[in-house]
């Protein structure tokens, strides 16, 4: 199954003028913040995995979150 998700166009300028300047290799977006601590991840596990796509397909890797996940980001 595909999974479809809807931006509006402002939405999208909003994420085009933020990745603007990183270039335009492919990104891959993570977002590791959740209140619950048994959903997070430990932060060794979000860096073998960001290694693992930068070494294998040549991605750039982008943490979002605020200021409460800064630790893991």
């Amino acid at each position: 199954a595909k999974i479809s998700l809807f931006i509006s166009s402002a939405d999208e300028d909003i994420v085009l003028q933020f990745l603007k300047p990183l270039g335009s290799a492919r990104k891959v977006v993570f977002a590791p913040g959740s209140r619950a601590q048994s959903k997070r991840w430990q932060k060794e596990g979000f860096a073998k995995l960001a290694d693992y796509l930068i070494e294998h397909y040549g991605v750039q890797v982008v943490f979002t979150g605020d200021q409460n996940d800064v630790e893991v980001v």
